[in-house]
């Protein structure tokens, strides 16, 4: 029941986080800006709208929402894997090229873990990315990102994100 209630309160903060909008009328200066001056693309500051992916296969799924905040990725990742506990946790990390670098920070067999997960960006997908990995200071990180290997049957297609 505990457990229920971490991850329900994960899911809560994050879906805040997420759908939160600034009332702060110094911050919206659209309203007093005429229509054809009006710029359509955000500054690279500020966050995006969170975009979500899903994978399906050998009985597995993965649901991965992530959000772009002043260059940061941050996001949530729910692992579902066949016959054995679900993970549920929140990513925070960089884009490096067309790679995503994060922590994945989640709750498993009531212990929390920190491990490190990479992600390669491909069209309107992401590939996850395996290595040989060590553990450092109480975290599982990989030994070098460099030579991750992108399994092309793992991959993350976009779906749209649930509210």
């Amino acid at each position: 029941m505990k457990e229920n209630l971490f991850y329900m309160f994960c899911i809560g903060i994050f879906i805040m986080a997420c759908n939160s909008k600034s009332t702060d009328p110094s911050k919206n200066d659209a309203k007093e800006t005429p229509a054809e001056e009006v710029k359509t693309d955000k500054p690279a500051s500020q966050g995006k709208e969170a975009e979500c992916y899903r994978y399906f296969g050998n009985k597995d799924s993965i649901y991965l929402q992530l959000s772009e905040v002043y260059g940061m990725m941050t996001g949530m990742l729910l692992i579902k894997n066949y016959q054995k506990d679900q993970n549920l946790g929140t990513l925070q990390g960089k884009m490096m090229g067309d790679m995503l670098l994060a922590e994945y920070t989640f709750k498993s067999e009531g212990k929390m873990s920190v491990r490190q997960v990479a992600f390669r960006k491909k069209g309107d997908a992401y590939i996850e990315g395996f290595g040989d990995v060590q553990d450092v200071n109480g975290k599982t990180i990989f030994k070098d990102p460099k030579t991750l290997k992108f399994d092309e049957s793992r991959v993350f297609s976009k779906v749209p994100c649930k509210n």
